[in-house]
């Protein structure tokens, strides 16, 4: 069995909630869970991510957005057995400022339906 290296609950999130990887991405990608020391997001193809620090901004159908959250790699495998395209790329964040704590706290109450 595989020990669970999670300190904080994972919430599945309902409706449309995306992601845009920065510097490198161009496109949003689907979240599929967050918590309040990460995510998780859904993905075409398979990126390089590099070591380094990235940033990632949230944002919703209804243009709520958290721009420039700190973050890094920490997974990135197939989403399923079944799809041999799709991948599921988990993040964890970076030191975040008071302000970010609060606008994500609000971003999971308003976007997640339960733990996952």
């Amino acid at each position: 069995m595989v020990k669970e290296k999670r300190k904080e609950k994972r919430y599945i999130i309902k409706g449309r909630a995306m992601a845009l990887v920065s510097p490198n991405n161009i496109m949003p990608y689907q979240i599929l869970d967050i918590s309040r020391s990460g995510l998780a997001f859904a993905y075409p193809g398979k990126e390089d991510w590099g070591e380094e620090l990235l940033e990632l901004d949230l944002f919703d159908e209804d243009d709520y957005r958290i721009d420039r959250l700190p973050i890094k790699i920490v997974a990135d495998c197939p989403l399923d057995d079944s799809s041999s395209n799709l991948r599921r790329c988990g993040v964890q964040f970076g030191e975040l400022s008071p302000s970010q704590q609060a606008q994500l706290e609000y971003f999971i109450q308003k976007h997640t339906v339960g733990v996952a």
